[in-house]
């Protein structure tokens, strides 16, 4: 709680992580659970400043998304009876703000990548409630995606305009293809309420570029419901709901 530096942050959270593995079954679950609701709360206190807060503030913040909360709602998700779903609401309410962030600086793309690992692994260990929340979760990730594909078409044009070399925006097209992927599994996990956002998306009048992007979802789904996903005792298979 009193750690506001990201490389202490980080080992201090796989110190802790280590010794949750350390616990009985019932306890290790559960104190899962109290570490990942207490940083979620922790990264909602410390992301009212927005993509424009200091860059130690944002540093910290990839370091509890990526370093601490990932791999706390990654192992809750593994394992059967949906066990991360009291973190469901909470989780939707931090997580889908941070994706909203209107940001193309390196520390405000890694902010966004990170929640979008967070939240396919909440999705995945809340799935039963999900299919709520569909609707609210695509949308985000589609905007998400029209953001990152008007930042490139604004660059190439500022490119073309002063005659430089053109520059590939690795981070910003990393930044469409997670999303994109994050939105094959909400597709299959939340079902009907999400399928209806992206189908409006497909014809309504939005650019070509985010048409192409609703078709790579519906294509990383469609391989999802032939695999199956592994969580602890129980196998699963992705099907929609």
């Amino acid at each position: 709680r009193t750690c506001d530096s990201a490389l202490p942050l980080l080992i201090l959270s796989k110190a802790r992580y280590s010794l949750i593995e350390c616990l009985p079954p019932q306890e290790m679950n559960t104190l899962r659970r109290n570490s990942a609701s207490a940083m979620l709360n922790r990264i909602l206190k410390s992301s009212h400043g927005g993509p424009g807060a200091k860059d130690e503030t944002l540093e910290l913040l990839c370091a509890m998304l990526g370093g601490s909360l990932q791999p706390l709602l990654h192992k809750l998700a593994q394992l059967p009876d949906a066990n991360a779903m009291e973190l469901g609401r909470q989780g939707l309410s931090v997580l889908l703000p941070l994706i909203r962030w209107d940001s193309n600086t390196r520390y405000g793309r890694r902010i966004q990548v990170a929640s979008m690992a967070c939240l396919t692994s909440l999705m995945m260990g809340a799935y039963p409630m999900m299919i709520r929340h569909g609707g609210k979760i695509m949308s985000e990730l589609l905007s998400c995606v029209g953001r990152a594909q008007r930042d490139l078409q604004i660059q190439k044009k500022v490119q073309s305009r002063i005659g430089t070399a053109k520059k590939v925006d690795h981070d910003t097209k990393a930044i469409i293809l997670v999303a994109a992927h994050t939105a094959s599994v909400a597709l299959v996990l939340c079902g009907k309420s999400a399928d209806e956002v992206l189908t409006n998306v497909e014809h309504g009048s939005y650019s070509t570029e985010l048409g192409n992007s609703c078709s790579l979802i519906r294509r990383c789904s469609e391989r999802h419901n032939s695999q199956t996903f592994n969580t602890g005792s129980v196998v699963y298979t992705m099907q929609p709901t």
